[in-house]
């Protein structure tokens, strides 16, 4: 008797664990909140540009940082399709942005975007050019929602 008393409080305990620990390790997929701050990474691979997420959501006021992986020579350029959103541009604050909507580098480094500022789906282009080579290009997007 004892052993099967035993055997249902176990098994009780197992299901509450089961039902209380579950949601934790699930991803949250299109139900997740938008991140604090956001981090793409670019590389080359072959003749593609590799982009990791694809897409990446964030809250208006944060920040997306793009770490370019490339060769010394190579040029990566980042061109948003509406030029003033989704990010503030803020003239001489940012060495990688001369211009609204628009970011560039040499070689592999690490490029901030500015607070984001405008709630929506915002696609860009990734263009990148090797260094005496054909360039190749690449459509992710940006979704800025949520409160601050």
């Amino acid at each position: 008797m004892k052993t099967v008393a035993t055997l249902l409080v176990g098994v009780a305990i197992g299901a509450l664990a089961v039902i209380l620990v579950r949601p934790l390790l699930l991803p949250g997929g299109a139900e997740m909140a938008p991140q604090c701050q956001g981090l793409v990474k670019l590389s080359r691979a072959g003749n593609s540009i590799d982009v990791k997420p694809e897409n990446i959501c964030l809250h208006p006021g944060r920040r997306l940082t793009w770490e370019v992986t490339g060769a010394p020579g190579d040029k990566v350029e980042i061109d948003f399709d509406v030029p003033d959103k989704p990010f503030e541009h803020q003239p001489g604050a940012n060495p990688h942005s001369s211009r609204p909507g628009h970011y560039e580098t040499t070689g592999s480094a690490e490029i901030d975007s500015n607070p984001a500022k405008t709630k929506g789906r915002w696609k860009y282009t990734v263009k990148w050019t090797p260094q005496g080579g054909t360039a190749i290009s690449r459509d992710p997007v940006v979704c800025i929602r949520g409160d601050n």
